[in-house]
């Protein structure tokens, strides 16, 4: 069985190096930020980023975070993003617009 090599995925590197360290503030909540920087986050993000891409079977990379709640945000190697929150997983778009559009909106699909 082939492994897949460690480290951020086209997908990922693309995302990253598009629109990475932005800092949204939620038109209609200026408590609630979209921060695109992977590296922030909690410890025990990888644990849970690692459950979900087993769940979903497929590899998947950290690309920010939101506050005040502290959901983790996922893109996929097929590019679907994903948040992981302490309320559930939820599907947030098949590209880029979509992930922006949907957090937005407060649009997210449970997985």
């Amino acid at each position: 069985m082939l492994v897949p090599p460690p480290g951020p995925f086209d997908a990922a590197v693309r995302f990253i190096t598009t629109y990475g360290l932005l800092n949204l503030t939620h038109p209609s909540d200026p408590e609630s930020k979209l921060i695109t920087n992977p590296t922030g986050g909690y410890e025990g993000d990888f644990g849970e980023i690692a459950d979900l891409s087993r769940e979903l079977g497929k590899r998947l990379f950290r690309i920010g975070y939101d506050l005040p709640d502290a959901g983790i945000f996922v893109v996929a190697e097929d590019g679907e993003f994903y948040c992981i929150h302490h309320a559930g997983v939820h599907y947030l778009g098949s590209d880029e617009f979509e992930f922006f559009g949907n957090w937005v909106k407060g649009d997210m699909q449970s997985v």
